[in-house]
This record gives C-alpha cells, sequence and structure tokens, in this order.
C-alpha cells in the first residue's frame, strides 16, 4: 500500500491509511490454518484444514474501501469466497446475476450489504463445504 502511494508510514512504522483518500478497494483473503499435527488447543486437529468443519474452513477476511461505514469493526456472518464474485461486480456498479447467463449456476452473496450497514444481519442462512478428490476434466 506504501509503495503504491495509497499509504504512509509513521517514522515508528505505524501504518496510515485513509480508505475514503481514494476509489481503491482492498480485499485481502487469507489460507485457511494449520493442518492435523501443527493445530493447537482450542482446536481439535480432527477438525482443522482439510476437514469440512467450521476450523477447517474458516478465514478471515478483510475488505477496506471508500464505501466501508464504520471501518475497524467486525462481521460475525458468514461469507463465502463465491461471494467476492458479487462483491468485485458492486464495486463496479452492476449486479453478478445479471450479467452470468440465466442457466449458469451462481451461489455469490452479495456482501456490500455489511459494508455499508454496521447492523446488517446475515444475508447466508447456510454455506457449504466438501472435501474429497478434486475434480479434473481431461480432454483428448
Amino acid at each position: 500500500l506504501v509503495e503504491t502511494g495509497l499509504a504512509t508510514r509513521d517514522d515508528d512504522g505505524v501504518l496510515r491509511y485513509d480508505p475514503s483518500a481514494s476509489n481503491t478497494w482492498v480485499v485481502v483473503v487469507s489460507d485457511n490454518g494449520s493442518f492435523l499435527t501443527i493445530v493447537k488447543a482450542p482446536f481439535d486437529p480432527q477438525r482443522a484444514k482439510g476437514t469440512p468443519y467450521q476450523t477447517g474452513v474458516w478465514v478471515p477476511l478483510l475488505v477496506a474501501g471508500p464505501a466501508v461505514e464504520a471501518p475497524g469493526r467486525e462481521v460475525g456472518a458468514m461469507v463465502n469466497v463465491a461471494d467476492l464474485f458479487a462483491l468485485f461486480g458492486e464495486i463496479a456498479g452492476f449486479d453478478v446475476r445479471e450479467a452470468v447467463p440465466w442457466w449458469r449456476p451462481l451461489d455469490a452473496a452479495p456482501v456490500m450489504p455489511y459494508l455499508a450497514d454496521p447492523g446488517q444481519t446475515s444475508v447466508r442462512a447456510t454455506n457449504f463445504t466438501y472435501v474429497g478428490t478434486p475434480v479434473s476434466v481431461r480432454r483428448a
């Protein structure tokens, strides 16, 4: 952020970033943690990375941008990585459901309501995950 000119560093090294100072959005999503033998209490290694349990798929997501109301807060609602597709459409000013053909399944819930309204209730009632062999396609 400093190298792009979006942020500065104070003499003591503290990062100074004002999302409302530009039209740039910063979205950071992470890997989902540790695998089996390096998992530490209170987490259960049998329910860690590589499992469909919450602690196996739970990852941090950070969103900063000019339309975020009350920055620095935590949202406890479920968001799926597929929802980022909807978020990027929302940022660009269009509804991805209108851009994707009707016959193409789309599981991308809106994220902008969480950013614009600190009191927003959960958009998703359920979420989906699975564990299994990755699907691959062989072409002749």
